[in-house]
């Protein structure tokens, strides 16, 4: 049998059927306090820096339209390189191809962020060891904030990379 709870929360009917943690499960086990303004008010009054230390706030596209994280667009371009160097003349199409990738690689979109919530240390390091959700830290404060990319969209209705079964978990 499909395991239906991830850390002690029901998913949703749609992510079970879909063998994936829905956001509102997600954010259920996450918790947090929501705070649009935190990270501006904290900035504005001096009160430290914040950094990212999980996500991003951009996304990479090749010419297919797949999606890249920071890191999987650098390691890709590195590859489209190696590629490129290694490639004999008559393989033209797909030199032209490959720096079509690059090109397209090299200009990230940026990811508006619509909410902020502050969370836990354990709830932070749970976005980090299990998702690419952008989460920002400041050390001053000690303080992290789970910045949400999704605007619209019914969070039972939207679907996380975490995986219901895991490799290994008895069913």
């Amino acid at each position: 049998m499909k395991n239906r709870f991830y850390y002690g929360v029901e998913v949703s009917r749609y992510g079970f059927e879909n063998n994936r943690v829905d956001m509102e499960t997600l954010s259920q086990v996450v918790g947090g306090v929501l705070n649009n303004e935190i990270i501006k008010k904290t900035v504005a009054s001096g009160l430290g820096t914040w950094q990212i230390v999980n996500g991003s706030l951009y996304t990479f596209f090749d010419t297919d339209g797949n999606e890249y994280t920071n890191e999987e667009a650098l390691e890709r371009i590195r590859e489209l390189e190696e590629m490129i160097e290694e490639a004999d003349e008559d393989q033209n199409a797909a030199i032209e191809a490959w720096k079509a990738d690059i090109e397209s690689l090299d200009r990230p979109e940026e990811n508006t962020i619509y909410q902020y919530y502050i969370v836990s240390r354990k709830g932070a390091e749970l976005l980090m060891e299990e998702t690419d959700e952008t989460v920002f830290f400041n050390p001053e404060l000690d303080m992290f904030v789970w910045g949400i990319t999704t605007y619209g969209t019914a969070w039972n209705c939207l679907l996380t990379e975490i995986p219901l079964e895991r490799p290994g978990q008895a069913e």
